[in-house]
């Protein structure tokens, strides 16, 4: 069944089994209305650098991003061009992505590799194919075997940007594996008033046990060509496997492992406060693959405090809030949050069904839609 397809009434006995309900049709159900799987792309386009005397300036501070979570992407992925054409048509080319789930050059081959250079390179190639913008990409490899996930892939997040709009806050060394990243004052440097990172980019806390056999969020500091900074933190918490289904016997249903995850949200809440402790005014953009529903209130209740998530700031339909379908259900696990400074300005979101709007399962490249934000800076 794909979303939006519309039935004959259908009449029959209800069952149970498995944890799901279940109806057998007395009577073969007739197709009557099958949705346009057309899926346009985003509205939210980054204005061009060399545009901004013409348009009275002011387009340096405007940033296009993007968050997808690429489904166990390897080196050479049948679905990597098509994700490709994701990135280039339907998203037009963000300034900067957040991407979740590429594996190491060797794929799901359990032979020690941790880099993921070469499953990079492949994958902005593919994009430059398609669209003549070359990204530059930025991962700090895992330890072989500790973030989970497939055994052998070392799924890790990492971001592609646009050179010509962004680059990495240059004075700090990039972190390894376990290297925890802080928030540095700048008092004593010359360079700028805004805190800069230990490690950049580089990694929360990676050795707290909220993080065992799971994914740490990459965090990195980025400026502008006019010297607008920016933090990100991408994000990919533990997945719900072993949670029940909503129908089940267990009531409230077992949500697998809802304590590892709130640990992990505290910590990016934390982090994400040291921040806002040394600059109240920080750009800050909390993007990924949380895992969580946000109406699960009690995990998210220490970020909501310091960011607000993005559909909220930008308005967007409460139907529209799904990236992910599961049991037949729309659900939002990706999520993004964005700082006072960034909400007070005008914000714009959407989510693109690359995926879930598929008319087959065998169609969709990967069991998460993407989406697009557009944020000022200044």
């Amino acid at each position: 069944m794909a979303v939006g397809v519309g039935l004959t009434n259908i009449t029959g006995v209800v069952t149970y089994q498995f944890g799901f309900y279940y109806i057998l049709p007395l009577t073969s159900p007739s197709v009557i209305s099958t949705p346009n799987p057309t899926v346009p792309s985003t509205t939210l386009l980054s204005p061009p650098l060399e545009d901004e005397d013409k348009r009275g300036g002011g387009n340096s501070c405007v940033l296009t991003f993007g968050d997808y979570n690429v489904e166990n992407m390897a080196p050479t992925s049948p679905h990597m061009p098509t994700v490709a054409m994701h990135i280039a048509k339907f998203l037009h080319t963000p300034d900067i992505m957040f991407i979740q789930e590429i594996q190491d050059n060797s794929g799901e081959r359990n032979d020690g590799t941790v880099n993921a250079n070469v499953t990079l390179t492949n994958l902005v190639k593919e994009i430059a194919d398609v669209s003549n913008v070359t990204y530059h990409f930025v991962e700090v490899a895992p330890i072989d075997g500790k973030d989970g996930g497939v055994p052998g892939g070392n799924i890790r997040q990492v971001y592609l940007y646009r050179p010509e709009k962004l680059s990495l806050v240059p004075g700090s060394p990039a972190g390894g594996a376990l290297d925890k990243t802080e928030v540095l004052s700048t008092q004593h440097r010359p360079v700028s008033e805004s805190p800069v990172l230990s490690f950049n980019p580089g990694r929360i806390d990676p050795n707290s046990d909220a993080w065992t056999s799971s994914r740490k969020p990459l965090v990195a500091a980025w400026m502008t060509p006019h010297g607008q900074r920016l933090f990100t933190i991408n994000v990919h918490l533990s997945s719900k496997g072993g949670s029940s289904s909503t129908e089940g016997d267990a009531r409230p249903p077992v949500n697998f492992p809802v304590d590892r995850r709130t640990m992990q949200v505290n910590a990016v809440a934390d982090f994400v406060q040291s921040i806002l402790n040394k600059d109240e005014h920080a750009n800050i953009v909390v993007a990924g693959d949380f895992n969580e529903f946000l109406q699960t209130r009690s995990v998210y209740q220490s970020l909501i405090e310091v960011l607000t998530d993005i559909d909220e700031v930008a308005g967007v339909p409460h139907v529209e809030r799904y990236s992910y379908v599961f049991d037949q259900h729309c659900e939002q696990l990706d999520h993004a949050f964005v700082s006072d400074a960034i909400k007070k300005r005008k914000t714009e979101f959407e989510h693109i069904h690359v995926n879930n709007w598929s008319p087959a399962l065998s169609a969709r490249v990967s069991d998460h839609d993407p989406s697009v934000g557009r944020i000022r800076l200044c």
